[in-house]
């Protein structure tokens, strides 16, 4: 009687932690590569608000050659279209760190960007020297096609 009396507590004890739930969904992070940045990005909050409106950041990764088109709007009446290519390397104490060149002998980036919160469907950049800077971009099919539209007519 006694080792089915313990058999019994056993199962009881089990079935009660079986039921424990934590009620928090953890969403595991995606590596970041190229692999997992290719496709479109929109630009939805800087520094937790959103975008002004008529403002706009497309950014479109193609992970095979490390390229990047970049439509944006920022405090200007006139659309821009941003081309070059990327780079991604790993900081020990910061992360995955994000650089890039602009085409046309235009130069580096301004600043370079730390990646967290990678999902598939958004990621957060935060400035690397700047840690109060931080942009929150939602993955997306592709750019409208007005934006596009827009950019090719100036």
């Amino acid at each position: 009687m006694k080792p089915l009396f313990r058999i019994m507590t056993l199962f009881l004890t089990l079935f009660c932690f079986a039921g424990c739930d934590d009620d928090e969904e953890v969403l595991s992070t995606l590596n970041v590569t190229a692999a997992n940045l290719d496709g479109t990005w929109k630009l939805v909050e800087w520094n937790g608000a959103p975008l002004q409106a008529g403002s706009y950041c497309y950014i479109t990764f193609n992970r095979k050659n490390k390229t990047y088109k970049m439509y944006d709007k920022f405090d200007s009446m006139y659309p821009s279209l941003k081309t070059g290519s990327f780079e991604i390397e790993k900081e020990k104490n910061l992360g995955y760190i994000i650089s890039g060149d602009y085409d046309f002998g235009n130069g580096e980036w301004a600043n370079s960007y730390i990646i967290t919160d990678l999902l598939p469907t958004s990621m957060i950049w935060t400035i690397k020297d700047i840690s109060s800077d931080v942009q929150k971009f939602e993955r997306c099919d592709k750019v409208p096609e007005e934006i596009e539209n827009e950019v090719r007519d100036f």
